[in-house]
């Protein structure tokens, strides 16, 4: 945490270093968030640059109460969604309810299938894919994505069901396919 702040001093000093150093640490891992949410390289890419701009030139917002990294990937979040919408990537269709849930099995995955599982989920549609990013790796809750995304609790509770079912689906082939 220390560092955090020793980095934003440097940044709000208008240390050029400083910039470089932030942008050095954090954006491999801002880049792999990057990656998550966009449907092709050149959009994350392009992703990373517009957060990294954001984040330079908000650098004085931040407060310290969390990490730095928290207060980054939460504007790598809202710019890389702000892309997909401007680029109308992105489609939600409108259900209400979802009836039924997936069921959380434990599943256990040699390390050389991680690989393989991260492009099931690349795979996804891009509306599903973005709800499973946003809630079962980015930690939003189902409120924070609908307002994130501008859409209903429910549309976001069934994307993430739809996405959870295919994944399911793929996964259980897989397995079958190796056993």
């Amino acid at each position: 945490m220390e560092d955090d702040k020793a980095l934003v001093e440097s940044c709000l000093s208008g240390r050029e270093e400083g910039y470089k150093m932030l942008y050095d640490q954090y954006a491999p891992l801002l880049y792999a968030q990057c990656l998550r949410m966009m449907h092709t390289e050149s959009l994350a890419e392009d992703a990373l640059q517009e957060s990294f701009i954001n984040i330079f030139q908000n650098i004085h917002q931040f407060r310290g109460e969390k990490p730095l990294l928290h207060w980054m990937r939460r504007i790598v979040t809202t710019t890389s969604l702000r892309l997909l919408k401007r680029n109308h990537a992105v489609h939600f269709s409108e259900l209400k309810e979802v009836h039924h849930s997936v069921e959380d099995e434990d599943v256990y995955f040699h390390e050389d299938d991680v690989a393989y599982i991260l492009s099931l989920i690349k795979s996804l549609p891009i509306g599903y894919r973005t709800i499973f990013n946003l809630f079962e790796i980015e930690g939003y809750s189902h409120k924070e994505i609908s307002e994130l995304l501008g859409i209903d609790i429910g549309t976001s509770r069934s994307q993430l069901y739809k996405a959870k079912r295919i994944l399911q689906s793929k996964l259980q082939h897989y397995k079958n396919m190796v056993s």
